[in-house]
């Protein structure tokens, strides 16, 4: 997920992902997961915001002559996972 740089800090991210996780939910997901690129040190402030929680270190992989290594996190639903999520 990308937020445009002028739209960061209005709650534009938690909105967008409070909305993909209640429709993940609603068909039945129990647990959402996802990599952060490790240099992203805020979107990685981001998604341990809303409760992510690590689970391995993966790379370096080589993506567009760069290489990255990736933080994947992942997040336990409950029975209503959005209205968990406080904003």
């Amino acid at each position: 997920m990308i937020v445009d740089c002028a739209a960061r800090g209005q709650g534009v991210g938690w909105s967008i992902y409070r909305t993909i996780e209640e429709w993940a939910a609603g068909r039945g997901a129990q647990e959402m997961r996802l990599a952060v690129v490790e240099a992203n040190e805020a979107g990685e402030r981001f998604w341990r915001s809303l409760g992510y929680r690590e689970l391995r270190r993966v790379g370096p992989d080589t993506f567009k002559l760069r290489s990255h290594r990736r933080i994947e996190l992942c997040r336990r639903l409950r029975d209503n996972p959005a209205a968990s999520l406080t904003r």
